[in-house]
């Protein structure tokens, strides 16, 4: 049996609690952070990158 390798994706979400001093502040850390726990699946989100299967999986490394 061959083995594939298929690249896929998908998106998690979790709202962050940030102290600043403004809203703008607060955007700047929340970018700056390290990625939160808890986060949660979203709905629909998992989807397979189709081209980049294609080409990894293909002898010429061009897809079919």
């Amino acid at each position: 049996m061959k083995e594939y390798k298929i690249p896929v994706s998908w998106t998690v979400a979790v709202d962050m609690t940030i102290q600043a001093d403004s809203f703008e502040e607060a955007l700047q850390k929340a970018e700056e952070s390290s990625l939160p726990e808890g986060a949660h699946y979203v709905d629909d989100s998992f989807e397979i990158d189709m081209q980049s299967a294609r080409a990894l999986n293909s002898e010429d490394g061009k897809g079919e």
